[in-house]
């Protein structure tokens, strides 16, 4: 199970702060909005590649080259510190983060490391409880919904509307069942809509930007 660390009012994401040392390969080279930041680990040279847009929505990838040719590929899909996706090599995902997570810390200690806030999130209280959704418009927008219980400090429960449908798909913990989290996810959206927070756009509901 794979769960970042999410504070209650600011979402942190990560981007790397660094200008580009040296030539960037082909087969990465891409449009301003580009950060790179390298480290060592066991031997090897890996980088972090952070591509962010205007609308402060972006991707992290975990990049490690060997005589020209790319051996590993992998993609933090919204930027919360953890590898979603290995697009290309032969080890484990739990593996490649364990590599990101220690490349993210050397940059911390090189101050080379900023917290941003992501544009697309709406907060929902009640009483001690703080209900998040934030839409991540990449190709194909989907939604995160957080529940954070403040009684309980950095406790924390996940969940994916992978289509921004308004429809829970995934559940990355929490112990109800996933009808509860639906009728809770429904409410809130509903809110959302109330206050012009949140648009839906041929059946999709996305949180409009701060």
């Amino acid at each position: 199970m794979r769960i970042p660390k999410v504070l209650p009012a600011a979402l942190p994401m990560l981007i790397f702060l660094l200008t580009i040392v040296g030539c960037g390969t082909t087969e990465d080279q891409v449009e301003r909005g580009r950060n790179t930041y390298h480290f060592e680990y066991e031997d090897q040279t890996y980088r972090i590649i952070s591509l962010t847009d205007p609308e402060n929505n972006g991707s992290n990838y975990l990049v490690l080259s060997q005589e020209g040719q790319v051996k590993l590929r992998a993609r933090d899909n919204d930027q919360n510190g953890v590898l979603d996706t290995l697009l290309l090599g032969e080890i484990s995902l739990d593996k490649a983060n364990e590599i990101y997570t220690t490349g993210i810390s050397l940059a911390i200690a090189d101050h080379k490391f900023e917290e941003r806030t992501p544009s697309r999130v709406f907060e929902y209280i009640v009483n001690d409880t703080i209900y998040i959704v934030q839409t991540i418009m990449q190709d194909s927008p989907y939604n995160r919904f957080i529940i954070y219980d403040q009684k309980n400090g950095d406790e924390h429960i996940i969940l994916i509307d992978n289509e921004a449908n308004g429809i829970l798909d995934e559940k990355e913990n929490g112990d109800m069942d996933f009808k509860s989290y639906q009728e809770l996810y429904s409410i809130v959206l509903k809110a959302g809509l109330t206050e012009g927070r949140v648009r839906n756009e041929e059946g999709r509901y996305i949180i409009v930007r701060d």
